[in-house]
């Protein structure tokens, strides 16, 4: 089923989701398409300069595997926020004409909730001569598979809020009583601590890639890190409750 539309666009925003813990951008079509060739695109996204110097870590969820492939820290055109490039090669996505798709999401460093994200703004926010963008270009662009841009526009995009938790939500408890060794690693991490049943382990690259996740019951497991390149990764511990824990693991030959 499709239903076409004289210009295909599509709008985007980014938000914080309170139960999960996690920012969430969404494609927001004036179309319906099913197998819509989502290509290779980019959304960027500004986070405030007080974040740490990392990778976003990005779960994907439509239109491919999406990675946080282009960064630029504080830089002195717009030294309030570092610029994340987050890009996929595209996959083919079913879209409904102005119905929300999540295409991916993502977590901050403390796992909790900090205001002030958005969405780059095209033809707003610094280009890539501009002072410190190191030749950087982060413009919102979507591929539809025939070298046509259907991007269109940003919404609710004034910068992303955090509603207040009660002291007794389990979602504030971001950091968990969790150990993770050796780290460095070199052929396997173990990691103790996990007091709870249903922990949910995932493990990203640098760039904020999801590289594999898993579930398990046991309060001590072991981590083949062996076929792992030489690098950076990050490890995110969930529980049943909802809170988790981000350990950031060296890989070393």
């Amino acid at each position: 089923m499709q239903t076409l539309f004289a210009q295909q666009d599509i709008d985007f925003t980014v938000r914080y989701n309170n139960t999960n813990s996690r920012y969430e951008v969404y494609a927001n079509p004036n179309f319906t398409q099913n197998n819509f060739t989502w290509g290779p695109s980019q959304i960027s996204v500004l986070v405030p300069a007080s974040f740490p110097d990392q990778a976003l870590l990005i779960t994907s969820h439509a239109g491919g595997s999406w990675g946080d492939n282009s960064i630029v820290f504080a830089p002195s055109s717009s030294p309030s926020f570092d610029f994340h490039g987050i890009q996929t090669g595209g996959q083919l996505t079913n879209l409904v004409a102005n119905q929300e798709k999540l295409v991916f999401s993502f977590i901050s460093p403390s796992g909790s909730c900090v205001a002030g994200l958005r969405l780059f703004i095209n033809g707003s926010d610094p280009n890539s001569s501009q002072a410190g963008m190191a030749g950087g270009d982060f413009s919102n662009s979507i591929d539809n598979g025939s070298l046509t841009d259907v991007y269109n526009a940003n919404y609710d995009n004034g910068g992303s809020t955090c509603l207040p938790l009660s002291t007794d939500n389990p979602l504030q408890l971001a950091e968990l009583n969790i150990v993770a060794y050796p780290n460095p690693v070199v052929n396997e991490l173990t990691i103790s601590g996990l007091t709870t049943a249903n922990n949910s382990i995932q493990i990203y690259a640098y760039n904020g890639k999801l590289l594999k996740t898993f579930d398990t019951n046991e309060v001590e497991i072991k981590i083949a890190f062996s076929g792992y390149a030489d690098g950076v990764y990050f490890v995110k511990i969930q529980n049943a409750d909802n809170r988790f824990t981000i350990k950031k693991i060296i890989k070393q030959p």
